[in-house]
C-alpha cells in the first residue's frame, strides 16, 4: 500500500522499487474498485437518464425498437453489465497499452521486461482515483455526462461532435498526469534519459491525437464522437 501513496509524491521512487520487483495487480485493482463505487452512484441518476434521452432521441429507430432498448436499462441488468464491462475493458487497455508501449520501445532499441511495462503502465493507472471522484462528483451535481477537464473546458461553444471538440476533449489534465508518470517509469525500467522516454511516449501519444482528429473528419458527425 505504501507503493500506492507513493506513487501520488514520489513516483520515481516507486518506480526504482518496480525495477527490482515489478508487481501490477494491486494498485488495478483498487483503481477499479473506486471507478466502481462512483459508477454505481452515477449509474442510476445520471448514466441511465442519459442513456435513455439518447436513445428516445434517435431518428433512425422504430418506436418498437426504442421500447426494447429501453427495457434492457430497467431493473437490475445494468447493475451488472455496467461493473462487468468496466472491469473486463480496464484490463484489455491495461494489457494492450503495455503491449504497443513495449514494442515501441523495442522499436527504439530500448529493452526491459515486459512485467516491468506492465507494472509502470498499472501503478500509472492510480491516476484514475482521482480523475474518477472529480469527473463523477461534478456528473451528479450537473446531472450530465459532459463534464471536462480538459482544454475543451475552455471553447464550449463548439459543437459535441465536432472534430476540434473531439482533439481538446483529448488533451485532458489526466491523461497528461498519466503519461508523465509512464514517461518517469520508463525512464527508470528501460534505463534511458528522461527526455528520450518522455519524447517517445508524448510523440506517439499526439500521433494519436492526429490520427483521431482525422477520423473525426471523414466519419459524419452522428457515428463519431457521439
Amino acid at each position: 500500500m505504501k507503493k500506492i501513496l507513493d506513487l501520488f509524491f514520489s513516483p520515481t521512487e516507486v518506480f526504482k522499487q518496480l525495477d527490482e520487483k515489478p508487481d501490477w495487480l494491486l494498485p488495478v485493482v483498487i483503481t477499479l474498485i473506486i471507478i466502481l463505487i462512483f459508477s454505481m452512484l452515477t449509474l442510476p441518476k445520471v448514466l441511465l437518464p442519459e442513456r435513455s434521452k439518447r436513445i428516445m432521441s434517435m431518428q433512425n429507430l422504430t418506436p418498437e425498437q426504442k421500447d426494447k432498448i429501453l427495457s434492457s436499462l430497467t431493473g437490475i441488468r445494468p447493475f451488472i453489465t455496467t461493473p462487468l464491462s468496466i472491469i473486463i475493458f480496464t484490463f484489455i487497455i491495461i494489457l494492450l497499452k503495455a503491449g504497443l508501449f513495449f514494442l515501441i520501445f523495442l522499436i527504439f532499441g530500448a529493452k526491459t521486461l515486459f512485467k516491468k511495462t506492465l507494472a509502470v503502465v498499472s501503478y500509472s493507472f492510480l491516476v484514475g482515483i482521482p480523475e474518477t471522484i472529480i469527473k463523477s462528483s461534478l456528473m451528479l451535481v450537473k446531472k450530465t455526462t459532459r463534464v471536462f477537464t480538459s482544454l475543451a473546458l475552455f471553447f464550449p461553444n463548439l459543437g459535441f461532435k465536432s472534430p476540434a471538440f473531439t482533439f481538446l476533449s483529448r488533451i485532458d489534465i489526466f491523461t497528461i498526469w498519466n503519461l508523465i508518470l509512464i514517461s518517469l517509469g520508463f525512464a527508470v525500467i528501460y534505463r534511458i534519459k528522461k527526455g528520450k522516454s518522455f519524447s517517445i511516449v508524448f510523440g506517439f501519444w499526439v500521433l494519436w491525437l492526429l490520427v483521431q482528429l482525422g477520423i473525426a473528419f471523414i466519419l459524419p458527425k452522428n457515428i463519431y464522437f457521439s
